[in-house]
């Protein structure tokens, strides 16, 4: 049995590494007589007979981790193309009499270029299989599923490419299929047009990672799962031209804040390009009268709760990171009717906004929808986690920095100073020191010992530092008494199990939201106990969290058992029914989302570098 110091030791010496595959092993599912290149950064096959991957690896961190190929194979073509190879490119004639080349495939150590020179030749097609993984192409969307490059093409857990091209306002289609209703295997698709009459046409796909780079923690080994999948939370659906929770998932209204917390510190993109232009355009896209997952007719008759007030602080967001007052005043009607329509649902005048379900046990059934993303566990009437997200909205909303001053914004202010008075006393629990989920219509307190509801609380300054570090300890004493140690999955989101009339699921306890693990919120506890001082907890739960991060243990299939990673039990076991959740990903923000002011990070460095020595 290893101490929780020899595994950090082990995992920091060892830096999750996975050895480098020799070039002899590297045409495992490729054509004996492909093409092949191999560097540190990319492994590719080509097909002989015509221009396709037969294999596609990548390791953005260069170290040689490329192993897996999730390349969908093409089925043989009845037409057969003449290839001429080199050391580090092929060439793709329609006939051996040719002499212009259809397509040309070159490589280097860092890039793949793509490059056509015959006017009228088939598009090149890349596809890759979602169950192997949730690929994803981040760019602006124009019409026809058509991505403007410079685009982002990201493969979560293996790496990252810009693809670009000289050719003024190119563009790739991009597409995705979600289940095997049709007997296909899932797809992610890219297809980049051949050369026309302008002639000509090369796309480059370079690799890269993205990362905001903390000099004193980026380089350490433990963290290099924050190094490749920091932008695994971005996940663009092409064919609802927005962002949702995986490339093929539902458009989520609620989550589009987590998207934003982490876009306003993801350095640029591209040169053209950044991750607000991705809230932004889902914005507006929402705006114009788009609806996504937790609006009305999704579950229920309610729009879920938390909807509004997600959005309405990704919109504060995108104007405080970006300065486009442009923007900002086009848009500051809808803005200012979701702030209305939000604070509208206070019923009672004590600054908390009510759901249109009571949220009385024994009321949900599985058509009933509750109030916010939480949606197995039926919280409604004033739902706790609602209302700490409505308290943010109206204090962006009434930030002179963000939003000129008008009679709306001062709504906001004194809305959020009523939530602030009203919310502790509203939802603590004295029987158990921490603050509950919901109060339902009936004056009944809902606790479940909740960790996102008290640490997100505590984050936006609902709990002041005090009283946070005592609901904290609470929090961490049931965890013990529970038997919840193991945090390298993230968290449960509540410590104790629903009970059945509290629920409109018949899972049982730690199985998917009722008590499963998840790096879902897993930051705001995180950053809680920070901002206490109760960093030991911090580190072990962190540093768990990046160790499981580094092995991809937070996507795909788990072995013999159809489930997925996204959910666990407590002790590890496969729950999930999602095969990729982009909020799993919101934890990595820790690193650079703490106040630099706290000495949280400086003092993990010192604890990680005396690991390293011991």
């Amino acid at each position: 049995m290893h101490t929780r110091k020899e595994f950090l030791r082990n995992a920091l010496v060892a830096g999750c590494a996975i050895p480098f595959i020799s070039g002899k092993d590297f045409l495992a599912g490729a054509r004996i007589d492909d093409f092949s290149f191999t560097s540190p950064f990319i492994r590719v096959g080509l097909r002989r007979t015509y221009p396709a991957f037969s294999f596609f690896a990548t390791d953005s961190l260069g170290q040689g981790r490329l192993h897996l190929s999730p390349i969908l194979t093409e089925p043989p073509r009845s037409k057969a193309f003449t290839a001429r190879t080199y050391r580090d490119s092929i060439s793709y004639f329609n006939s051996p009499e040719d002499i212009v080349a259809d397509w040309q495939v070159k490589c280097e150590e860092k890039k793949i270029d793509l490059i056509s020179r015959k006017p009228g030749a088939e598009p090149f097609e890349i596809s890759f299989s979602r169950p192997q993984n949730h690929a994803t192409v981040l760019g602006i969307m124009r019409e026809g599923q058509r991505v403007l490059l410079p685009c982002i093409l990201h493969l979560p857990g293996l790496g990252t490419f810009i693809i670009e091209s000289r050719v003024p306002d190119a563009t790739i289609f991009y597409d995705v299929t979600a289940r095997e209703s049709t007997g296909e295997t899932p797809f992610v698709k890219l297809r980049f047009d051949g050369a026309g009459a302008k002639g000509t046409v090369k796309y480059s796909m370079r690799s890269v990672t993205l990362f905001p780079r903390k000099k004193k923690i980026h380089r350490i080994p433990l963290f290099d799962g924050y190094r490749r999948n920091f932008i695994n939370i971005f996940q663009l659906n092409p064919r609802l031209g927005m962002l949702a929770n995986s490339s093929s998932g539902d458009a989520r209204a609620s989550t589009l804040f987590l998207y934003a917390e982490v876009a306003r510190v993801t350095p640029p993109l591209t040169k053209t390009f950044t991750a607000m232009d991705l809230i932004r355009d889902s914005l507006e896209t929402y705006i114009s009268g788009k609806q996504g997952y937790g609006h009305p007719g999704w579950s229920g008759n309610h729009e879920s709760l938390d909807s509004r007030p997600s959005l309405i602080i990704a919109a504060s967001y995108y104007i405080k990171s970006t300065s486009n007052r442009e923007w900002a005043q086009k848009n500051y009607p809808a803005i200012k009717k979701w702030g209305e329509e939000m604070m509208r649902k206070d019923s009672t005048g004590n600054g908390l906004i009510e759901y249109g379900y009571s949220g009385n046990s024994g009321s949900w059934d599985s058509k009933i929808g509750p109030a916010n993303w939480w949606h197995t566990i039926g919280f409604g009437h004033e739902d706790a986690y609602s209302n700490i997200l409505c308290y943010r909205a109206c204090s962006m909303m009434s930030d002179e920095k963000i939003f000129p001053q008008d009679e709306h914004t001062r709504a906001c202010k004194a809305f959020a100073e009523k939530t602030k008075q009203h919310f502790f006393t509203n939802f603590y629990n004295p029987e158990t020191g921490v603050l509950a989920g919901w109060k339902s219509g009936d004056g009944k307190l809902h606790d479940y010992y909740f960790t996102f509801v008290n640490s997100m609380a505590i984050h936006c300054g609902l709990v002041d530092k005090v009283k946070g570090k005592e609901i904290l300890t609470k929090l961490l004493e049931k965890m013990k008494e529970v038997g919840f140690v193991d945090f390298k999955s993230g968290l449960p989101g509540n410590l104790i199990p629903i009970h059945p009339s509290d629920s409109g699921s018949k899972e049982g306890f730690q199985i998917y939201q009722n008590g499963g693990v998840s790096g879902c919120f897993a930051y705001y506890f995180i950053y809680a106990l920070i901002l206490c001082e109760l960093y030991k907890p911090a580190r072990e739960l962190l540093l768990g969290m990046m160790d499981s991060y580094a092995k991809n243990e937070f996507e795909g299939k788990c072995p013999n058992t159809g489930m997925t990673r996204v959910w666990k039990t407590w002790n590890g076991e496969c729950r999930g029914h999602e095969g990729f959740l982009a909020d799993s990903y919101h934890a990595l923000l820790v690193v650079e989302g703490v106040d630099p002011k706290i000495p949280f990070l400086n003092e993990l460095v010192h604890f990680l570098n005396a690991l390293t020595v011991s």
